[in-house]
């Protein structure tokens, strides 16, 4: 009898000491257990995923395998789908309970439903509207600027799927256009800088709308980052910061900047590293030093500066656009 206790004692020991390895051997999530990415690829079973950039996920692998054999399988409206409706380029969000495993490739661990983001519009949709409203938007581009290989959509899952609405971008001269309802409506300045860098949803006022709020550069003379929302609600844009202001400190003027998101009315402020970084449109970063945050102040948003309380380090690769 002792003997057989023992068996089970040591058995027992052994499956706990495994999951505490599997535990120590897997990135744990944010309270929520989403995350948005671009499908890869699909193999049997299993969903390769490109986790998107800038998000928890991406830190921890830039590509994680899906097994989906037990998986909800939903459209954007809830509905189910099969598997083989998912494509390679199609974008997803990822709901699931555990960690992502340091495995190669990594993995989930407790993945229980990946919904399909269906885009409103084509990128022949904008291209015609961009056509019509051309000289209203003030961009005298040729003609001929108009092709399709032109332009990206660089919607993030989360501006997909709580929003709605899409973003365009060039690859000429980095103008972004936010489309909604028929209409395209642009987002900051790009001449000289990147244009639209990082976007992210908010909600400032809690009118339960959520708005945009996203990072931007310009100026081929004098370099500048700024951030701005654009409002939902009056489909209007303001600056929330401006690094080229009277006051705010110049050696973040050649810098640009990239948002973490800690709730709708919180965000911390880093500057941006372009490590490997070709072009102009999906801009590959990594958060370097936090500068600041966008704070909640009566329900607006407000710029805090927290550079001051360390030295700041001006990463080699975060350079204006030349």
């Amino acid at each position: 009898m002792n003997c057989m206790i023992k068996k089970w004692s040591v058995l027992l020991l052994s499956l706990a000491l495994l999951f505490l390895v599997d535990c120590a051997n897997a990135n744990n999530p944010p309270s929520g257990n989403t995350f948005f990415g671009t499908v890869l690829e699909c193999s049997g079973e299993v969903l390769f995923i490109e986790p998107e950039f800038g998000s928890w996920a991406r830190n921890s692998a830039d590509k994680i395998a899906i097994p989906v054999s037990n998986v909800n399988l939903l459209e954007s409206d809830g509905n189910p789908i099969k598997l083989e409706q998912i494509a390679a380029g199609a974008k997803v969000k990822i709901s699931f309970t555990g960690g992502i495993t340091k495995s190669d490739p990594a993995q989930i661990r407790g993945c229980y439903e990946v919904r399909l983001l269906q885009p409103k519009y084509s990128l022949d949709d904008f291209l015609l509207l961009r056509e019509m409203y051309g000289y209203r938007l003030g961009n005298l581009m040729p003609q001929d600027l108009l092709e399709r290989e032109i332009y990206v959509d660089i919607t993030p899952g989360a501006v997909l799927d709580e929003i709605g609405v899409q973003i365009f971008k060039d690859s000429e001269w980095c103008s972004a256009y936010l489309m909604d309802d028929d209409f395209i409506y642009p987002l900051g300045v790009w001449f000289g800088g990147y244009g639209v860098v990082d976007i992210k949803t908010c909600d400032f006022d809690g009118n339960g709308t959520k708005d945009i709020l996203f990072t931007y550069s310009w100026g081929s003379g004098l370099h500048r980052s700024l951030i701005g929302l654009f409002d939902m609600s009056t489909m209007m844009e303001t600056v929330i910061y401006d690094s080229s202001d009277e006051g705010n400190d110049e050696a973040f003027i050649s810098c640009d900047l990239v948002l973490e998101k800690k709730s709708d009315d919180d965000f911390e402020v880093y500057i941006a590293d372009f490590p490997n970084t070709e072009g102009f449109v999906v801009v590959e970063y990594q958060r370097g030093q936090l500068i600041g945050k966008i704070i909640n102040s009566g329900g607006e948003p407000t710029w805090q500066a927290q550079w001051r309380t360390q030295p700041f380090i001006l990463p080699q690769s975060a350079c204006c656009r030349l």
